[in-house]
């Protein structure tokens, strides 16, 4: 299907907003700073995932997660989290996700109870810290399948036997982190992120997109998710918290 962007209006057509949004207050998130300055932010981290659920579910993705391969994906009957922690086979992180509206509502209020109990001991926590928390409950499946953005922003052209960093994996995460760490021009900044991305795409889809290579990328104008940024949203503004698509 095709990507669509959800706001806060899909997640209060879930018939548990209400209860939900009362009880999202008792999770802490002051930040690191402790000043709460992305109070609204983290808030709708979490209310994305009740924003799927109320659209029927399906897959998730971060806005700059983009797809490297065209192979069409069911959804799966157990939640699951595409991408983990570097050196970690089950610890999650919230950037792309699928599963049955059912399974979104039962994830959506089980980080909902892990961010309450971090009450007792965090001044910060996250959707994405409770996702990683709950990694010991075997809450969800893991799929390695989203290599990090730093990984294939190379300082130099790519050869054929760099295909291995890409090979059978589902999409590139382009975070914030991984246009700090990895390669990219000089002067060039977050804002550039579309031509870093089309850059890394026709540099790599020569050499890698192959029937041998396990990986075939798709155009990112035309199928590329969309969905909440996972960096702090700028003062004053109201990021989307999700979207619903089909890689």
């Amino acid at each position: 299907g095709e990507p669509r962007v959800l706001s806060l209006l899909d997640a209060k057509m879930h018939p548990k907003f209400e209860e939900y949004s009362e009880e999202l207050k008792k999770i802490p998130m002051m930040g690191v700073d402790g000043l709460g300055s992305n109070i609204v932010y983290n808030q709708l981290c979490f209310l994305r995932w009740l924003a799927m659920a109320a659209s029927g579910g399906g897959y998730m993705s971060d806005y700059d997660v983009f797809p490297l391969q065209q192979t069409p994906m069911s959804t799966p009957d157990t939640f699951t989290v595409f991408s983990v922690v570097k050196g970690s086979q089950t610890a999650g992180i919230p950037c792309l996700m699928g599963g049955e509206p059912a399974e979104w509502t039962r994830m959506a209020y089980a980080i909902l109870e892990n961010g309450i109990k971090a009450a007792k001991t965090e001044t910060m926590w996250s959707d994405m810290f409770a996702l990683i928390d709950m990694r010991k409950d075997q809450a969800y499946a893991v799929q390695d399948a989203v290599v990090e953005g730093q990984d294939v922003l190379l300082d130099h052209p790519w050869t054929l036997s760099e295909c291995a960093i890409t090979k059978d994996k589902k999409a590139v995460h382009m975070s914030h982190e991984a246009l700090t760490k990895g390669h990219t021009l000089d002067g060039e900044t977050f804002e550039d992120r579309p031509l870093i991305v089309n850059r890394f795409l026709s540099e790599w889809r020569p050499v890698c997109q192959t029937k041998d290579s396990g990986a075939a990328a798709a155009d990112p104008a035309a199928g590329a998710p969309v969905a909440a940024d996972p960096a702090p949203a700028a003062e004053g503004s109201t990021p989307a918290i999700g979207a619903n698509s089909s890689l």
